[in-house]
């Protein structure tokens, strides 16, 4: 990974390249075993452990940016199938994640960006074995390269996280939102119209 970064800026904001550098990074990753740290064999999450500790560390310490995206992709993208996720889509989401094969990104904040007081208007309704699901998020970091979102919402008045893969319709992306330091993260807003998303790629819902 050190020789990696050396022949690169991967704090450069240039978007063109920060895919690259990502997709680069994670393929880099991967074969360190970097990617699978925290996640035991059985699907538990294994917290705490020093290794993943120094691991973070020294990655941080090469590029703050590739940082960011790889623990956002990996660690709470995939912390949300590891913990959560259904067992049909969980294991080979997982394996192309660990892989460094696809980008994962998590959606949360909303306009008031206050998700603890202010109620989610993102929302499902079912048809089917369908979930018909709008809303607006903003601030979504890997929002602009990621393969899959998962996209935190409501669904029969319980909070529910929908899984919804890139080019899905009605997932439509806003502009990059510029960012102090951290150049090397691209964040943007998503808008969801009637996003279709099968039943089996819902987590949750969860009692709240």
């Amino acid at each position: 990974m050190t020789a990696f970064a050396e022949e690169r800026d991967l704090e450069s904001a240039d978007l063109s390249i920060i895919r690259e550098h990502l997709t680069g990074a994670l393929s880099a990753l991967a074969p360190l075993g970097y990617l699978k740290i925290g996640f035991s064999d059985e699907g538990e999450p294994v917290s705490g452990t020093l290794a993943l500790m120094a691991a973070m560390e020294q990655l941080a310490g090469i590029s703050p940016s590739i940082f960011l995206s790889v623990e956002m992709s990996t660690r709470l993208f995939g912390g949300i199938l590891n913990l959560w996720g259904r067992s049909e889509d969980k294991n080979k989401m997982l394996e192309k994640l660990t892989a460094g094969e696809v980008v994962g990104a998590v959606a949360l904040s909303e306009s008031a960006m206050n998700v603890e007081n202010e109620p989610l208007a993102t929302a499902g309704t079912r048809d089917g074995n369908q979930i018909v699901v709008s809303g607006t998020k903003s601030y979504v970091v890997n929002g602009p390269m990621a393969d899959w979102f998962a996209v935190v919402g409501s669904l029969d008045d319980q909070t529910a996280v929908y899984l919804i893969e890139k080019g899905t319709p009605g997932l439509t992306l806003t502009e990059r939102i510029t960012t102090m330091g951290y150049n090397g993260v691209a964040i943007c807003g998503l808008k969801l119209d009637a996003c279709m998303v099968p039943e089996s790629r819902i987590v949750g819902p969860f009692e709240t």
